[in-house]
C-alpha cells in the first residue's frame, strides 16, 4: 500500500455526528495530526496528514484545493534536491499556513521540515510514529 502525506484543512463542527476531521473523501484511510485546545476546538485550521491507498490514483486528493501533497520522494531528500515546481509548491503551501518556508531550498532534509510542522503542531511529533496501518 503506497502512502503519501498531505497538509489539509480541517471541517466538521465538532458535534457527535460531524466530528472535527481532516478534509478528506469518505473511507480514506489516513492518520492525521489535529491538535485542540482547551475548549476542544482545533488549534489550527489545518492539519498534517498521512494517507494510504491500495490504488495508484490519487488525482482526487492532488487536484483538491484543500490539500497540498508533501513531495512524493524520500523524507531524507535535501530540499535544494527537489525539482524548483516541488520547491514552490511546498514554500506556499507552508506559507498559505502561517509556518515559515526559507528552509525548503536549503540544505533541511524533508525529513527535518516535516518534523518542524509536526512539532507547530504537536511538540512531541514524532516522524518515526507518524504512520497508518490498515
Amino acid at each position: 500500500m503506497a502512502t503519501r502525506i498531505y497538509l489539509a484543512s480541517i471541517v466538521g463542527t465538532g458535534s457527535d455526528d460531524d466530528p472535527y476531521r481532516a478534509k478528506l473523501p469518505p473511507g480514506t484511510d489516513h492518520v492525521a495530526v489535529i491538535t485542540s485546545g482547551a475548549d476542544g476546538h482545533p488549534q489550527m485550521p489545518w492539519c498534517l496528514v498521512m494517507v494510504a491507498r491500495s490504488r495508484s490514483d490519487w488525482s482526487d486528493l492532488d487536484d483538491d484545493p484543500d490539500l497540498d501533497r508533501w513531495p512524493t520522494v524520500s523524507l531524507g531528500t535535501r530540499g535544494r534536491d527537489l525539482p524548483d515546481s516541488d520547491q514552490q509548491s511546498l514554500a506556499a503551501a507552508l506559507s498559505r499556513r502561517g509556518l515559515a518556508a526559507d528552509d525548503v531550498g536549503t540544505d533541511s532534509t524533508l525529513r527535518e521540515i516535516l518534523l518542524r510542522v509536526g512539532r507547530s503542531l504537536d511538540a512531541s511529533f514524532d516522524d518515526r510514529r507518524f504512520a497508518i496501518n490498515v
